[in-house]
């Protein structure tokens, strides 16, 4: 049986200051460094086959971090970077708000029909993450793999895997560091875990007594 852990990368810089970030390369945060442990921690145990991860640098000290613990190599893939936000890059939730707010409250209700002002179709994303996740898919028939992505490239892995449409993937979260698995044979996956936060506790815990 085929087994995939999607893993979204910790907390990076631009997360922390909730800044869109998109196509930009923000490093992970303190906060994200532990996150990414915490993953690795949870996943240590496990036996993989490999571990794929997206080029840019949050989501590639992600997949290094879980790779401290096992004896496999890590392949990039561009095609599961995050989604080019083009010109909301660098912006708040509120700025987008402000500026974009069409094509923001399209980007909320019809992600299907959505260009990114200055950046990428939602379904020029489809095509490129879906192109990528059966390539894996294919690859790594019976094996137990890593995949660390992005929030958007995750979601619509899901919402392939539920079969669901592109416009429903705002209705379930994909946290940082958030664990999901996919599990099953060619053609007949499952979603089996949706975004698994329990390995964070700890650390939220600790942050709490902190700021105590």
């Amino acid at each position: 049986m085929t087994t995939i852990y999607l893993v979204r990368h910790g907390q990076s810089t631009w997360n922390a200051a909730g800044r869109i970030q998109g196509k930009q390369d923000p490093p992970l945060s303190a906060l994200g460094r532990r996150q990414a442990e915490a993953v690795a921690q949870t996943l240590r145990h496990e036996t993989l086959d490999a571990i794929y991860s997206s080029q840019q640098r949050r989501a590639r000290r992600t997949a290094d971090t879980i790779a401290e613990h096992h004896n496999v190599p890590i392949t990039t893939v561009e095609g599961l970077a995050e989604i080019d936000h083009g010109d909301w890059e660098g912006l708040t939730e509120r700025e987008v708000q402000q500026h974009f707010a069409a094509a923001f409250q399209a980007w909320l209700t019809r992600p299907s029909q959505t260009q990114m002002p200055g950046g990428e179709h939602c379904l020029s994303l489809q095509q490129r993450v879906l192109r990528a996740w059966q390539e894996i898919v294919a690859r790594e028939d019976g094996n137990h793999v890593v995949v660390v992505s992005h929030d958007i490239p995750i979601k619509v892995i899901i919402a392939k895997v539920l079969g669901i449409d592109l416009d429903q993937i705002s209705h379930f979260v994909v946290n940082n560091a958030g664990i999901n698995i996919v599990q099953g044979t060619t053609g007949r996956l499952r979603l089996t875990q949706l975004n698994d936060q329990c390995h964070l506790n700890l650390i939220y815990n600790a942050e709490h007594v902190r700021r105590a």
